[in-house]
């Protein structure tokens, strides 16, 4: 499971997920993943099966040069968790 504040160009989802997570254009949320908190996307994909709970804001999604993300994986790669982060934004 990954928790913490995420923010990104696109991502896919296709594990577990609590925090906020803010996706510039595409978030797509795949049949098996479990996703809660603040989402806020420009475009959602949700397969049938996915488990989304809290509340989405979709339109125009802006992040600061300034954010990192902050996931907390326990030292794990995200991937290997089952997300996955595509042109991420960090402030480095």
């Amino acid at each position: 499971m990954i928790e913490g504040e995420i923010y990104c160009e696109n991502a896919v989802i296709e594990g577990r997920f609590e925090g906020i997570l803010n996706v510039v254009d595409v978030l797509h949320i795949k049949e098996k993943a479990r996703v809660s908190g603040e989402i806020k996307s420009a475009k959602l994909i949700v397969q049938p099966g996915a488990v989304v709970n809290g509340s989405f804001d979709m339109g125009n999604v802006t992040v600061e040069k300034d954010h990192k993300q902050t996931p907390s994986a326990t030292g794990k790669n995200t991937e290997m968790l089952g997300v996955k982060l595509i042109e991420s934004i960090t402030g480095a």
